[in-house]
C-alpha cells in the first residue's frame, strides 16, 4: 500500500535533520581553515583548489541526503540509524581533510563513498509513495550508485587525475539526476522543507564566518582603529548577507517552477562558497596579512559567487524579475570591483558593505514590490 506522507500539507525539518546540519559545522570550519593562512600576503591556487576538492564532495553528501529526506523521510528507526551513520562518517572525513592532497586522500574518498553507499541503500529501500515516487527513488538510487562507482576509480589512479575522477562521479550523478527531471516533476519536492534546509545550511555557513571574524580579532594582542573598522565592516557585511538572503526567501517557498529542487541546491553551493570567501577576506583584513592582489581576488570572486548563487533561483523561477535581477547584480558587483581599488582593505570592506546595502534597497524597494509575480507563485492556503 502506498503511504501518503509525501502529501502532507506542511513539512518542516525534523530534530534529527537539524542535528545532521549542525554536524557539518565542524567540517566546514576545518575546510574553511585552508584559506585562513597566507604566504607573504598571498593565498596560493593550491589552497583554493584543495578547498574546493574537500568542500564540494562534503556538500554533495549533504545535498543528496537533503533531497532524499525531503521526499521519503518517515522518521523510521532505519532512517534515523542511516542518518546517524552519515553523521559519523562526516566526522571521520574531517580527519583526512588536512592532508587530502597526499596520504589523506584514500581515507577521504573511502568515507565519501561510504556515505554515498548509505544513500544508495536508502533510495533502494525507500518507502512506497506513488508510482511516480517509486520510479524516481529507483532512478535516484541508480544515479547515486553510478556516481559512486566512477568516483571509486580515483583510488586506483595517482596524480591529479584522481581528483578529476572523483569529480567525474559527482558530475555523472548530477547529470543522471537531471535526466530524471520529468519523474522529479511528477513527484515534486516539498518546497517549504527544501528552502528551510538550504536556509539552515546558510545559517551554519554564516555562523562560521562570524567565528572567523571573532577569532581573527581576538587573536590580536594589540588593536588599532583599522582593526576595529575591519571587524565592524566584516560583521556588517555578514549581517547584510543575511538580510539579502532571507529577505526574499519566502518567494522560493512558493515558486511554482521549483519542483525537482536540484537547481536550488546547486546554485546555493556557489552562495556558500562565496560567503566563505568573504569571511576569510574579512579575517585577513583584520590580521593585515593579505596583499592587495589577493584581497581583490577573494573579494571579487566571493561577491560573484554569492550574487550568482543568490540570484539564479529567482531568475529561473520568476521571469518578471529577470531584468531587475541582472541590473541589481551588475550594480552591486560594480561597487565591489571599485572597492578593491581603495588604498586600504578596511576601506574596501566598508565600500563592499555599501554595495550590499544598495542591493538590499534595490531588492526590497524596486525588484519585489514593483513587479507582479502572482502568475508564478503558489497561492497560500488558509484554514
Amino acid at each position: 500500500m502506498h503511504q501518503t506522507f509525501h502529501s502532507l500539507r506542511f513539512r518542516h525539518a525534523t530534530w534529527l535533520e537539524l542535528f545532521f546540519d549542525l554536524v557539518f559545522v565542524a567540517v566546514i570550519g576545518v575546510m574553511a581553515h585552508r584559506l585562513a593562512h597566507t604566504d607573504h600576503g598571498e593565498i596560493h591556487s593550491e589552497q583554493l583548489l584543495s578547498f574546493f576538492l574537500v568542500f564540494v564532495p562534503a556538500w554533495w553528501v549533504w545535498a543528496g541526503h537533503t533531497l532524499f529526506a525531503n521526499r521519503y523521510d518517515t522518521d523510521s528507526v532505519w532512517q534515523r540509524l542511516s542518518t546517524i551513520a552519515v553523521m559519523a562518517l562526516v566526522l571521520v572525513m574531517s580527519l583526512f581533510i588536512k592532508d587530502v592532497g597526499g596520504n589523506g586522500y584514500p581515507g577521504f574518498v573511502l568515507t565519501y563513498l561510504a556515505m554515498q553507499a548509505v544513500l544508495t541503500l536508502a533510495y533502494f529501500t525507500a518507502p512506497q509513495t506513488t508510482p511516480a515516487g517509486d520510479a524516481l527513488a529507483r532512478g535516484m538510487g541508480i544515479a547515486t550508485l553510478v556516481g559512486m562507482v566512477i568516483s571509486s576509480t580515483s583510488l586506483l589512479i595517482g596524480g591529479q587525475w584522481k581528483f578529476m575522477l572523483l569529480y567525474a562521479g559527482i558530475f555523472a550523478q548530477l547529470l543522471l539526476m537531471a535526466y530524471l527531471n520529468d519523474k522529479a516533476r511528477a513527484f515534486p519536492v516539498h518546497r517549504e522543507h527544501l528552502i528551510e534546509r538550504i536556509g539552515l545550511f546558510a545559517i551554519i555557513v554564516l555562523g562560521e564566518t562570524v567565528i572567523r571574524i571573532v577569532g581573527s580579532f581576538t587573536a590580536r594582542e594589540q588593536y588599532d582603529i583599522f582593526d576595529a573598522i575591519a571587524a565592524a565592516a566584516g560583521f556588517l557585511l555578514i549581517v547584510q548577507v543575511w538580510w539579502i538572503y532571507f529577505g526574499a526567501l519566502y518567494l522560493l517557498e512558493r515558486a511554482k517552477r521549483i519542483q525537482s529542487g536540484l537547481l536550488v541546491l546547486v546554485s546555493n553551493l556557489l552562495l556558500y562558497v562565496g560567503i566563505v570567501f568573504l569571511a576569510n577576506l574579512t579575517g585577513h583584513a583584520i590580521n593585515g596579512d593579505i596583499n592587495p592582489q589577493t584581497f581583490s581576488m577573494l573579494g571579487v570572486t566571493g561577491a560573484v559567487l554569492f550574487y550568482l548563487g543568490k540570484q539564479i533561483p529567482y531568475f529561473m523561477a520568476y521571469p518578471p524579475l529577470r531584468v531587475p535581477t541582472v541590473v541589481n547584480t551588475l550594480v552591486c558587483l560594480g561597487i565591489t570591483v571599485i572597492a578593491t581599488f581603495l588604498p586600504r582593505p578596511e576601506y574596501s570592506l566598508l565600500m563592499m558593505c555599501f554595495g550590499m546595502f544598495v542591493y538590499v534597497q534595490l531588492n526590497l524597494r524596486w525588484t519585489i514590490p514593483l513587479h507582479n509575480v502572482d502568475a508564478y507563485t503558489l497561492v497560500e492556503e488558509t484554514d
